[in-house]
């Protein structure tokens, strides 16, 4: 047994599981969580505790300690989404368990193909406390704003603008990356207007919170939108790794301590392809 052939869903990687929730496959959506067990690559569809979030694509799944934010979305029949659910995760044997997130302050406006991260304020510190959801668009425009959740009051910042993009993106990929004294937030590619493919990267420090351009070596990839990453730390040297798909190239990007400068190693060269919704 296993999932039906998904696009545009989301997905994390827990310790030696890697968890699937919704996506669509030709213009059906689904809301249901699917777990690969990584050592013996077996799937399985486990038992979830609580009301579930309804169906859908395009959304975020972010993992923040034990848990697995997903935020906003896209429904279908023109409903974009600006919810925020938690699924709790568990050791063997004890059920996953969704639960809705009760927030105060003034939330996102709906939207979809957004990005959604965690990054930590304080210098020389593990502990994320904040959560960002920053782009996308919905079914008329693009988005160029950005919201700042407070995960330990759980409550949508105001008193403050948050940083962005200064231009509209959706379709694009945001992720942290380690480094001393603050860690730094990466965004690659992504789609502005219909058909501007982007393939720049800026670089967010999460102390003084402003993004930028860095100087960048080596050929970039092509334009591209609906990639996927993963941050990794190889012997000691920081690295965003992109993959998008069908084709499934890859770009290594090696992130230099303490010079801004990154190094891309080109692997291949291909393109995107959109998936049935909007």
């Amino acid at each position: 047994m296993c999932p039906s052939l998904l696009d545009i869903h989301g997905m994390q990687l827990d310790q030696k599981r890697l968890l699937i929730f919704g996506g669509i496959n030709r213009r059906i959506r689904y809301d249901d969580v699917w777990v690969l067990n990584v050592a013996d690559k077996k799937w399985e569809q486990p038992k979830i505790e609580g009301p579930c979030p309804a169906a859908r694509a395009h959304h975020t799944a972010t993992k923040c300690g034990n848990k697995i934010l997903v935020f906003g979305g896209y429904a279908g029949n023109g409903r974009a989404l600006g919810d925020l659910w938690i699924l709790h995760l568990s050791e063997d044997c004890v059920p996953l368990r969704w639960e809705e997130a009760l927030l105060s302050g003034a939330p996102p406006t709906p939207r979809f193909d957004h990005c959604a991260f965690i990054f930590p304020v304080t210098p020389n510190s593990s502990t994320f406390d904040k959560y960002m959801v920053m782009g996308g668009r919905d079914n008329s425009s693009q988005f160029s704003d950005s919201y700042m959740l407070d995960l330990n009051k759980m409550a949508w910042e105001s008193d403050a603008k948050p940083p962005a993009l200064t231009y509209e993106l959706c379709n694009n990929l945001c992720d942290d990356i380690e480094s001393v004294p603050y860690h730094k937030v990466f965004t690659f590619g992504g789609k502005r207007g219909a058909t501007d493919f982007q393939n720049v990267v800026e670089v967010m420090d999460c102390g003084m919170q402003f993004w930028h351009q860095p100087e960048v070596q080596g050929t970039p990839p092509c334009p591209r939108y609906l990639q996927t990453a993963n941050c990794s730390h190889v012997a000691g040297i920081n690295s965003f790794l992109s993959k998008t798909t069908p084709m499934c190239h890859l770009r290594l990007l090696k992130v230099q301590e303490p010079a801004d400068i990154l190094l891309v190693a080109k692997l291949g060269c291909d393109r995107t392809l959109r998936g049935h919704d909007p």
